[in-house]
């Protein structure tokens, strides 16, 4: 019982505001590192939020060749992006977007889209 109540605190606690997840920024820094396993190789930050309208900037400072594609069926968005290189994709509609590397899968990432300014 007690831990029940305490997961509902969190829970509560994390919704109260309204606020939606994610870091509020426009960029994303793709990373690697080959001498470690591709499973700690990944996007930062790996959830953000932005405006409807903003166009997000993913840059790779790693040292191999990445994607950012949308995990859609319609596949809304699908970028290269070289080693030292950066890409953008726009999103003009609210919604969450789930995004991964194509050639890394593991790799994953998520856009929150408000419908208006972020808060």
């Amino acid at each position: 019982m007690r831990i029940l109540l305490v997961l509902v605190a969190v829970i509560g606690a994390s919704c109260a505001g309204g606020g939606s997840p994610g870091v509020l920024t426009d960029k994303v820094r793709i990373f690697d590192d080959p001498a470690k396993p591709e499973a700690q190789w990944g996007y930062d930050p790996k959830e953000i939020r932005v405006a409807s309208g903003t166009s997000v900037t993913f840059t790779n400072s790693g040292m191999v060749f990445h994607t950012v594609t949308s995990d859609g069926a319609t596949r809304t968005f699908d970028v290269a992006v070289n080693p030292a290189e950066s890409a953008t994709v726009t999103f003009d509609r609210a919604g969450t977007f789930a995004y991964h590397c194509g050639v890394h899968p593991e790799m994953t990432g998520v856009v929150h889209v408000c419908n208006g300014e972020c808060r």
